[in-house]
């Protein structure tokens, strides 16, 4: 049998209502989308929500999961977005999969401060002893710059192997 798409297309046009199969009741075609006819638009945005707010994300330093909601108001998101700096430590020494890094309160402060390692302890003795003399150097120096990057941290490495050098 042959099909006439013409024919077909303005039968298609007569449907005014459609059956939604997750909330079971028959809403007009207007409230699908025209991809997705076997749920309303509601439904889909629901789906999309809950989706969004149970996310599980798996720390890959740690490998803990992590249960991450979407915030309930405008408030929670300001105040996610506002930078949260402790007293002590800005700086600190993060041990990623294969290399140790160096942290800092800032968006971009973060550089690899040890080789690549893929068996066995990240980081040699001394690479740990010039981050650590590198870590203390931006906590006494520059704790408060949220706008120091990389290359803060990379001069204060250069520093902290000199100095671990003449010990």
């Amino acid at each position: 049998m042959k099909i006439n798409f013409v024919h077909a297309q303005r039968d298609l046009n007569k449907i005014t209502t459609q059956w939604c199969r997750t909330c079971k009741t028959d809403k007009p075609t207007s409230a699908f989308y025209r991809c997705h006819r076997t749920k309303c638009m509601d439904c889909k945005r629901e789906e999309k929500r809950l989706k969004l707010r149970n996310t599980v994300k798996t720390c890959t330093s740690c490998t803990k999961e992590k249960n991450e909601r979407m915030p309930a108001s405008i408030k929670e998101i300001q105040l996610k977005a506002m930078p949260v700096i402790s007293k002590e430590n800005r700086w600190h020494l993060h041990k990623g999969t294969v290399t140790l890094f160096i942290v800092g309160p800032g968006e971009f402060a973060m550089h690899k401060c040890s080789e690549p390692v893929y068996r066995g302890r990240i980081g040699t003795d001394d690479e740990r002893a010039i981050a650590k003399i590198a870590i203390k150097m931006l906590n006494d120096n520059i704790q408060n710059n949220l706008d120091a990057g990389p290359e803060v941290i990379q001069e204060a490495l250069i520093k902290a192997k000199a100095q671990h050098q003449t010990t």
